[in-house]
């Protein structure tokens, strides 16, 4: 009996977590390189281009609007040492604390990239 009861705590644990993803506010992701960022190539992790005026001003106004920001980069994944530069490049370009990833989550509704192709949903077909 203790099993079954500990089977269906933790299916209710695993149901609550669904909702809890389910409250949270959407997500819209936003590269940096190539996106957000002029990039002409890799020159070194602490080396991230000048702004591009136009999505940096549509990122301000969804900033504005009260929606949730997340910088999407590759560069993420060489942790603390990559993001630093990151944070201080989001600083003086105006923009508030935000987090940075390469990580895509259930959460993000949008994602924003130079690189990506979209495709209609549960046909392999790109949208074009």
């Amino acid at each position: 009996m203790d099993i079954i009861n500990e089977y269906l705590n933790k299916i209710k644990e695993e149901d609550d977590s669904d909702d809890d993803m389910k409250a949270k506010p959407a997500k819209i992701g936003v590269d940096l390189d190539g996106t957000l960022a002029f990039y002409n190539g890799w020159e070194g992790h602490d080396k991230i281009g000048k702004p591009i005026p136009k999505m940096m001003a549509r990122v301000k106004k969804w900033i504005s609007q009260g929606k949730t920001i997340v910088i999407f980069t590759a560069r993420a994944h060489g942790g603390e040492r990559y993001k630093t530069p990151i944070r201080q490049w989001v600083k003086d370009n105006g923009l508030p604390d935000l987090e940075i990833t390469n990580v895509k989550t259930p959460d993000m509704k949008e994602i924003w990239d130079d690189r990506a192709i979209q495709v209609k949903v549960n046909t392999g077909d790109p949208v074009l």
